[in-house]
């Protein structure tokens, strides 16, 4: 009789057990989609996500073509950034979506306000021929800048709020049409 309580005691907590690891999993499942779904609404958001941020490795990405994003995450009073910010976060948020897809053109935060990217601060721009990091320089009056980065050089820099706005729509529309 004290075999099959035993039976029967093992079968329970073994029951239990799965019940708790399958609910685990569930929760770790539901947590991870809401992290990776969370919309990037703020220089904060973009932070958090570290996949989204580089520095020295601005043209040592694994991607043929790919956006760099040049800002200073401490320029509040910036009309410039403050009137690009949703269109920014909106490519951020839509290269998001759409990653694990062919042909997207990802793209990438530099925030000038970390120490080692304030090296490519310059009172002149420096665009042409540029390969690594260390040559790079863009006036701080600009930032915020795009750039286009191809086949590991500088293809275009947008400097203008319309310029940026505009590239981004482009790059969108090529993408979903």
């Amino acid at each position: 009789m004290s075999t099959k309580i035993n039976e029967n005691k093992t079968k329970i907590y073994i029951f239990w057990s799965i019940i708790a690891l399958l609910t685990i999993t569930f929760i770790a499942v539901l947590i991870t989609i809401f992290v990776q779904y969370k919309p990037i609404e703020s220089y904060e958001d973009l932070r958090k996500s570290d996949m989204n941020l580089i520095g020295q490795e601005m043209f040592t990405q694994n991607y043929s073509e790919y956006y760099v994003y040049i800002y200073n995450s401490n320029q509040n009073n910036n009309n410039k950034a403050t009137e690009l910010q949703p269109a920014v976060f909106n490519y951020f948020n839509f290269v998001k979506r759409y990653s694990k897809k062919e042909n997207i053109i990802r793209i990438y935060g530099l925030d000038v306000n970390f120490i080692e990217n304030r090296s490519c601060l310059g009172t002149e721009n420096i665009f042409t021929n540029v390969r690594n990091f260390s040559d790079f320089k863009v006036k701080e009056s600009n930032v915020p800048v795009l750039v286009r980065i191809y086949q590991g050089q500088i293809d275009t820099v947008d400097v203008t709020v319309n310029d940026i706005h505009n590239e981004l729509q482009l790059a969108m529309n090529k993408y979903t049409n």
